[in-house]
């Protein structure tokens, strides 16, 4: 046979040796179509006995279940962590509210005169359970109030002034104390104090300096009475005592 030279022939040809048409012999030769590649065995299955898969299986959704878990206890952390702050907020603006009402009416005290002053203070102490007296108005020996209680007796010097009160009140403090037979003495002022003033109080533990931050704070547990709290009343006294200080 001289099939094996049929690389030289076209399909058509007739074979120059035995004569034979060379219909059904195709050209060139078709190759073989290759072969699908073997399935990658289970090596899963192979290697690793029924036990450990059933095992692999169960903590697999085990940690499924407890991612569930934990983004359910982060969602309501979430919502509980929101109503705190909420909470928080509106517990802080009500403390807020009051100091910043009694700020705002404390500036009343400011058009009083010297003689409305001492009965304000007066009235200050009745209500944080004092018995309180307003010394003579000439020759009061450096107390403008005598208040007391049960093993308490206190002389007060009342300062209403704009200018910060010097060491002079403190001075005459000391002999209104020593004049009345007190235990303690209140220097109170709708202003500050200078740096000597408070110097000299210092040497004394007797002796206590109230300025007009100490008025408006007793002011606000004492005798001012806010009104019911509301946030569009909050934010509006905010606003004007902001506008008041500038």
């Amino acid at each position: 046979m001289c099939h094996s030279r049929i690389n030289a022939y076209s399909v058509g040809s007739v074979c120059r040796s035995c004569g034979n048409l060379l219909e059904e012999i195709p050209f060139p030769p078709r190759r073989p179509e290759p072969l699908a590649p073997p399935r990658a065995p289970n090596r899963l299955k192979r290697m690793v006995s029924p036990q450990a898969q059933s095992e692999y299986s169960r903590l697999t959704a085990e940690y499924a279940r407890s991612v569930e878990l934990l983004a359910r206890i982060q969602e309501s952390y979430n919502e509980k962590l929101v109503v705190w702050r909420q909470q928080v907020g509106e517990i802080a603006a009500r403390a807020e509210w009051k100091s910043l009402y009694s700020r705002y009416r404390i500036s009343d005290l400011w058009r009083l005169t010297g003689e409305q002053f001492e009965d304000f203070l007066r009235n200050l102490f009745v209500a944080m359970g004092y018995r309180a007296k307003v010394t003579q108005k000439t020759g009061d020996q450096g107390a403008d109030l005598i208040v007391s209680r049960p093993k308490a007796r206190i002389a007060v010097q009342a300062k209403r002034q704009d200018q910060p009160v010097g060491n002079r009140a403190v001075q005459e403090l000391l002999g209104g104390m020593l004049f009345y037979k007190c235990h303690r003495g209140i220097v109170a002022t709708t202003s500050t104090f200078t740096r000597s003033a408070q110097a000299l109080a210092a040497k004394d533990q007797r002796i206590t300096l109230w300025d007009a931050r100490k008025l408006s704070d007793l002011y606000a547990e004492y005798l001012g009475v806010a009104p019911p709290f509301s946030w569009e009343e909050y934010h509006r006294l905010k606003r004007a005592i902001e506008d008041g200080s500038k």
